[in-house]
């Protein structure tokens, strides 16, 4: 029986918040070019520091007897036990963790001349960490997706929902064209850095590299990839299927840094950007009913949505990361260190599978990868519904 639990002395997660704002009027006006009065610019900082974060854990791995102690892969991370092929259930617990702070900057300008023109502009930059994706509403698989080396005991680190950096842009025109009826347009503009994302080994039922669950529950492609240093490194020998060029114009040409575990969503996709158009006309009121509500006026709306893609299929196209963050570049297994010793010998050597490499792997040294095959996969993917334009058209009565 697989069995979801909170933690007796699981306590609410709580944050801590700093905040501080500058407002500031000035004018350009430098004498020889003037470039009009009453600018307003603001800059702020938000920083959020994590005190009681969630957390869910496998206490099947981590307390359950005999299998609680874990191996270790060669670039240090556990090798917790296969709990499938232990014939264990899972044991999850929804408990704390630590850690978990964010700063985000915001840098912002506005502008509104007399002749019904305003301008905006502003610029934000996010550093996000987060201790759990929190990403399912199961708790083993919230435990599941948690991307990071060690899955049991993760350290706070970059939020798959960060965006970096974003850029902000509006422009309004107001005026009344005809008699007291007010006209007016606003267009507002976004470029947003793409998702983050990591990249990480190809993993299956038949062969999870670090420890699975149990109960038929698959293990997810969230182990972060080691990457080699490709001038020579102990910890990875290469199949004779593995394409060894391919994968070092790869991690090359991406400048991805070599000898360590790949920091988690330090990857992004493409930038993003997206208008958005309104257009509003007051309209005269219904007749007859000032006496009784006084002034009233219609007022007809019509919002689009992605404005670009409205003028040109091709404009407006938003890309988002792999999913759940997760990206399976290379399929690999553990063999004894000691079976490495020759290409032919590399070759022939048993992958450890199930528990055995829990087992077999007690140290750094004990095992190493063999990188088998590589899979250069897209990072960024066309969304067909963030992709399209959308129209709304409304009337609204004021009085």
């Amino acid at each position: 029986v697989s069995i979801d639990a909170i933690d007796p002395d699981f306590v609410i997660p709580r944050d801590r918040k700093a905040s501080l704002r500058i407002d500031q009027e000035f004018d350009l006006d430098f004498g020889f070019l003037n470039l009009g009065t009453d600018y307003r610019a603001s800059a702020q900082v938000l920083f959020t520091q994590g005190l009681e974060s969630f957390l869910w854990q496998e206490y099947a791995q981590t307390q359950g007897i005999p299998a609680r102690t874990p191996g270790v892969a060669p670039d240090g991370r556990p090798i917790y036990p296969d709990l499938q092929a232990l014939n264990l259930s899972n044991r999850t617990v929804l408990t704390n963790g630590y850690g978990g702070d964010s700063t985000v900057y915001t840098l912002s300008l506005e502008k509104s001349f007399e002749n019904g023109l305003d301008l905006f502009a502003a610029y934000s930059y996010q550093d996000v960490e987060a201790l759990s994706e929190g990403s399912s509403s199961r708790g083993v698989s919230a435990f599941r997706g948690q991307v990071t080396d060690d899955r049991n005991f993760p350290d706070a680190r970059t939020s798959v929902y960060q965006v970096e950096d974003a850029f902000k842009l509006g422009v309004s025109y107001e005026r009344a064209f005809l008699a007291d009826l007010t006209s007016r347009i606003d267009l507002f503009g976004q470029f947003s850095v793409g998702n983050p994302f990591t990249y990480t080994f190809d993993v299956d039922n038949g062969n999870a590299l670090f420890g699975r669950n149990g109960l038929g529950e698959n293990p997810f492609d969230n182990s972060p990839l080691y990457i080699p240093n490709l001038s020579g490194d102990s910890r990875v020998v290469y199949g004779p299927g593995f394409n060894q060029a391919a994968f070092r114009a790869f991690v090359e040409g991406r400048g991805i840094e070599q000898g360590q575990i790949h920091e988690v969503n330090s990857a992004e996709t493409a930038w993003n950007q997206r208008w958005d158009l309104r257009l509003q006309q007051e309209l005269p009121g219904i007749p007859g009913v000032k006496s009784i509500v006084g002034d009233n006026k219609l007022k007809l709306v019509l919002d689009i949505e992605n404005f670009a893609n409205l003028l040109n299929s091709d404009w407006g196209t938003q890309y988002t990361s792999p999913a759940n963050g997760q990206s399976p570049i290379v399929r690999a297994d553990l063999i004894r260190a000691s079976l490495a010793t020759s290409p032919a010998s590399i070759a022939s050597a048993p992958a450890l599978t199930g528990d055995a490499a829990r087992t077999t792997c007690i140290t750094a040294g004990s095992c190493v990868y063999r990188y088998n095959t590589f899979t250069s996969q897209n990072s960024a993917f066309r969304s067909n519904s963030l992709s399209s334009w959308r129209a709304r058209v409304g009337l609204r009565y004021e009085f």
